[in-house]
């Protein structure tokens, strides 16, 4: 594949496509399905009688899921053989966190020597004692025989951990040993997960080409919990592996103790904010629109229906650009408006961000503010739009949920309403909008723009909103 022109439109995606290559037999941009994948690969291997190795691969951050915590606790019981590459790099994004991350560090620690002895010797004077009982570790006593640590830049090596894992019946963990960013100075020395995913840079000087222009939403939205949280010692932030992200350096470093990087572990992070809640705190819940996908069930369940205090923070809301269908955040408003107990809000401004935060914080409930990746610019002065002539009402749904049926009641009279939302396919506020104008019998005409009900494919924001016509050039035209 030509990557020269990736996570652009019409061009290589920045994730596995199956449509790109018949080497992607799988497709994912969220971490830690391989190994559930791989298992079911394999089970359907040997049902069918064939004989071959089903290699996943797993990162130090993504095993220590739930979902991958829940594929090796299956594996390991079964006789259904997978080989497991565990690449280790110490690093999400950012550095890992967690105590199988602190585990897998001290273990290089102690066997540092036997990244630079011959495998089979080491396998044979250590190994051998593992299974006799002896300094078993986590893997062994999952059921999962254990290779490693290897040094992952050496081919030799690599080569020899392969033979062996192939000569065995069970499933094993191959553990290699790798440096992020290998070979490029200025992403191995990163630590804060510029290099994860940069924008054009010099590859001489490794700066970043294009400057951001204006403050992201995530920057405005971390300066307002800095300053609420030097307010109010009962405030908790929890973030699932997104504390660069979502631009929460200074308030982690400022709030060690009431700061959570939880990792790559959505899930835990909600249920967990109902414990704090429960226990007489106001749990700040930070999180990407396409990660809270993964966690419904806890923010139904563990939240929502107890109506605990709760701010959930959703960067990333409405179409992302070139990170493409995995990380589209165009799905989260339906489930939102569909989950009881909960408020559902999007501020246009910073000012509006600033009063619903401090809403949130004394709202009895789950209080939701979703937030765009999209800089943040002045609002144009009134006389700069006059030009257009047009005679119409503008409605700011700061709310989407609960909606204000007083209000919609007041566009009855209206020969034509436009509901225009491109943070959300139909099944969002236009639907919402649209069965309380049918409540009222509303016999006007209604016209929709929102995000086409499908994936959407890689591409500028602006490249995206224009091959669904809902920019604002295309809604002006229907109005003249």
């Amino acid at each position: 594949r030509d990557i020269s022109h990736i996570r652009t439109k019409d061009n290589v995606s920045g994730f596995l496509k199956r449509s790109e290559s018949s080497f992607d037999y799988l497709e994912a941009g969220h971490s830690s399905t391989s190994l559930s994948t791989a298992y079911g690969m394999a089970i359907a291997r040997d049902l069918n009688k064939e004989n071959y190795n089903i290699i996943a691969f797993v990162g130090d951050s993504s095993i220590s899921s739930g979902l991958s915590f829940e594929a090796l606790n299956d594996i390991g019981c079964s006789k259904h053989k997978i080989i497991i590459v565990l690449n280790d790099n110490e690093m999400s994004i950012s550095p890992c966190t967690g105590a199988l991350s602190l585990n897998l560090k001290n273990k290089c620690k102690k066997d540092r020597l036997s990244l630079n002895e011959n495998l089979n010797m080491y396998y044979k004077n250590y190994y051998q004692n593992n299974h006799k009982g002896n300094n078993i570790n986590m893997f062994k006593s999952l059921g999962l025989d254990y290779i490693g640590p290897i040094d992952g830049h050496n081919f030799s090596k690599l080569e020899s951990a392969f033979k062996l894992a192939d000569k065995k019946n069970n499933s094993c963990i191959i553990h290699v040993k790798t440096i992020k960013g290998k070979g490029y100075k200025f992403a191995e020395e990163d630590v804060n997960g510029l290099y994860h995913g940069i924008e054009p840079f010099n590859v001489e000087t490794g700066t970043v080409l294009e400057k951001i222009k204006g403050k992201t939403w995530s920057t405005i939205i971390s300066n307002i919990t800095a300053t609420k949280m030097s307010e109010n010692e009962s405030l908790v932030a929890i973030t699932p592996a997104m504390m660069i992200g979502q631009d929460l350096q200074e308030v982690f470093a400022t709030y060690p103790n009431r700061c959570i990087d939880v990792g790559i572990a959505e899930d835990h992070a909600l249920t967990l904010a109902s414990g704090l809640s429960l226990n007489g705190k106001h749990p700040l819940i930070f999180i990407y629109s396409t990660f809270l996908q993964r966690a419904i069930d806890q923010l139904n369940h563990d939240l929502c229906r107890m109506n605990l205090e709760a701010t959930l923070l959703i960067d990333r809301s409405g179409l992302v650009g070139k990170d493409g269908s995995t990380h589209q955040g165009i799905y989260d408003e339906a489930i939102l408006i569909s989950t009881p107990n909960i408020v559902v809000s999007m501020p246009s401004t910073p000012s509006e961000a600033n009063s619903l935060f401090n809403l949130s914080l004394n709202y009895k409930g789950v209080f939701a503010i979703k937030y765009p990746r999209e800089e943040v610019y002045p609002l144009l002065p009134i006389e700069d739009n006059e030009k257009y002539n047009l005679n119409v009402t503008l409605i700011n749904a700061l709310f989407i949920k609960p909606i204000d049926e007083k209000l919609i009641k007041r566009l009855l009279k209206y020969e034509t309403i436009i509901i225009y939302n491109p943070y959300s396919t139909r099944y969002g506020l236009v639907n919402l909008i649209c069965s309380t104008l049918m409540k009222f019998n509303y016999k006007g005409k209604v016209v929709t723009k929102c995000v086409d009900d499908k994936f959407v494919d890689h591409a500028t924001i602006n490249e995206q909103l224009d091959s669904m016509k809902i920019n604002i050039k295309h809604i002006i035209s229907l109005l003249k």
